[in-house]
C-alpha cells in the first residue's frame, strides 16, 4: 500500500473560499467606484475615459505584456543558463568508443576519417559569420522599430489633435486668406501693404459678423469664425533691436559693417521706449 504524500505548501480548503470572496470584494468595489465616478463625470467624459482605458489595456495585453515575458525569457536564458546534467555520462560514453581504451572491442575495426576538406571549412565559416551579422542586424531592426513604435506613440499620446485644425484655421483667417484681397502676410513689402493687410484681413477677422439666422446675438467675445474666444484688446506691437547685439562677418565687412541680431528680448532697444512722448 503506497503512502500519500501531502505537500506541506498548499493552502487549505477554507483558503479558496476566502481568496474567492477577496477576489469578488476587489472586482464589485472596482465597480462601484467606476460607476460613481462615471455619474460625476457625465456621458461624454466617461465614455473617453472608458475608451482609453480599454485602448491602453489592451495595448499593454498585446503588445506591451508579451514583449516584457519574451525580452524576460531571452535574459534569464542568457544569464541563468544551466549545465546539462548529461554532459558527464556523454563524455564516458564517448572515452569508451575511442579505440585506445580496454572497452573498446577488439573485432570492430578502426574507422579512419577522409582528410578534412579547407575549402568546404572556410565557406562553412564563412557561412556562419554571415548569418551571424545577418542575426545582429535583425536584432537591431526589431530594437529600432520597438524604440519608433514608443516614440510614435509617446508623441501622438502628448498631442492634442484639435492643434493642427486650430493652426491652420488661424492661419487661413490672418495669413493667407481667400478673399479678394491677394496681399497676404508672407507678401507684404512695404508700409502702405500693412496697413492694407491690417485693415482689410486682420480688423474684419479680429470681430464676429453674427449668425445667418441671428439665432445667437451675443458674439462680442468671438473672431470672425464664431469658434475662438478673443482674449483682451488687439494691439500692435512694435520692438526695436540694437545694431550692437552682433558682429558682421569678416567677408562683407567691406560692404556693410552693421547687423541686426534675432527678434530676441535680451536684444530689444528698450530706452527708446522710455523717452518722452514715444507712444
Amino acid at each position: 500500500m503506497r503512502k500519500r504524500k501531502e505537500n506541506p505548501s498548499t493552502l487549505c480548503h477554507i483558503g479558496v473560499y476566502i481568496l474567492q470572496v477577496m477576489f469578488a470584494l476587489s472586482v464589485l468595489a472596482a465597480g462601484f467606484f467606476t460607476v460613481l465616478y462615471s455619474m460625476e463625470w457625465g456621458s461624454n467624459k466617461s465614455s473617453k475615459w472608458l475608451t482609453s482605458f480599454l485602448l491602453s489595456f489592451i495595448e499593454s495585453v498585446i503588445l506591451v505584456q508579451p514583449l516584457k515575458v519574451i525580452v524576460l525569457a531571452i535574459v534569464i536564458a542568457l544569464v541563468l543558463k544551466t549545465v546539462d546534467a548529461d554532459d558527464s555520462v556523454e563524455e564516458v560514453f564517448l572515452i569508451g568508443e575511442s579505440p585506445k581504451t580496454r572497452l573498446y572491442p577488439e573485432h570492430r575495426q578502426e574507422f579512419v576519417h577522409d582528410p578534412v576538406d579547407v575549402e568546404n571549412i572556410v565557406e562553412a565559416r564563412e557561412h556562419r559569420l554571415k548569418m551571424n551579422r545577418l542575426f545582429e542586424v535583425i536584432r537591431k531592426i526589431f530594437i529600432y522599430v520597438v524604440y519608433l513604435c514608443v516614440v510614435a506613440v509617446l508623441a501622438y499620446e502628448n498631442r492634442d489633435p484639435n492643434s493642427y485644425p486650430t493652426y491652420r484655421n488661424l492661419n487661413d483667417i490672418f495669413i493667407t486668406p481667400s478673399t479678394k484681397y491677394d496681399k497676404s502676410f508672407s507678401n507684404l513689402q512695404s508700409t502702405r501693404d500693412f496697413y492694407e493687410w491690417m485693415e482689410n484681413i486682420v480688423l474684419p477677422g479680429l470681430y464676429s459678423n453674427g449668425w445667418l439666422n441671428d439665432s445667437i446675438t451675443d458674439l462680442a467675445p468671438f473672431i470672425i469664425d464664431n469658434t475662438f474666444y478673443r482674449l483682451g484688446s488687439p494691439r500692435i506691437r512694435q520692438a526695436r533691436i540694437r545694431n550692437d547685439g552682433c558682429k558682421a562677418p569678416i567677408q562683407i565687412r567691406d560692404y556693410m559693417n552693421d547687423c541686426y541680431p534675432s527678434m530676441e528680448p535680451k536684444h530689444m532697444n528698450l530706452e527708446i521706449m522710455r523717452r518722452v512722448g514715444w507712444r
